[in-house]
């Protein structure tokens, strides 16, 4: 009789254990996720990465700052990069997510035809500004050199006019159709820091524009 019951106990063990749904199983058993990121680049997935040009490794940098979090975000949504999306739906601050310097402006680098289009104004404007300074320069120079050789040697009263129209004309001929209203402005200035206080400068002053 006791061996009867034992035996129909131990089936109805064998059974019950049987009948639990392996999923359920599988999610008790599954180890709990991690609170923070391994300690890996986000983009190329390395730790280690050797720097272009140099025998030394780029280090990991931390995510601190939320602009930094929300500049791969949008990188990531504009790209449909699925994998930087997935590890996205956690906070990369919290999350202490890291990434290499150099990967992370590969991955943020907007390539969109509207980027290259306001990148190509901004070189535009930098290279007018550079080529308008340059111009500056020379004709300055060739202002002081008119300066020294023509007129020390024979002192006149000049009116600072003239000099600035000098000027002017010197630009022109370099390719800059309009001068700023700043050159004309500091013209005398700049003359008097390249000479000093010289009789023949005192003699212009005594005439207005």
């Amino acid at each position: 009789m006791k061996k009867s019951l034992d035996s129909i106990l131990a089936k109805g063990v064998k059974i019950e254990s049987a009948s639990v749904d392996p999923r359920r199983r599988a999610s008790r058993d599954a180890p709990s996720t991690s609170r923070v990121y391994a300690k890996v680049c986000l983009f190329c997935e390395k730790s280690s990465k050797y720097m272009k040009a140099a025998k030394t490794r780029e280090p990991l940098i931390q995510c601190v700052e939320l602009r930094a979090d929300e500049k791969i975000r949008r990188a990531a949504t504009r790209k449909v990069n699925q994998r930087i999306l997935g590890l996205l739906s956690r906070d990369l601050v919290a999350a202490e997510g890291h990434y290499h310097k150099s990967c992370y402006k590969l991955f943020t680098k907007d390539d969109s035809p509207a980027a290259a289009r306001s990148g190509a104004g901004e070189n535009q404007e930098e290279s007018e500004g550079a080529r308008y300074e340059e111009a500056e320069i020379e004709a300055l120079e060739e202002l002081f050199l008119y300066i020294r050789t023509e007129l020390f040697p024979n002192p006149e009263v000049l009116p600072m006019i003239n000099l600035t129209s000098r000027l002017e004309r010197s630009m022109m001929s370099r390719g800059i159709i309009q001068l700023k209203p700043a050159t004309k402005k500091h013209v005398r200035r700049k003359i008097e820091t390249e000479f000093g206080n010289h009789y023949a400068l005192s003699q212009m002053r005594k005439e207005s524009f």
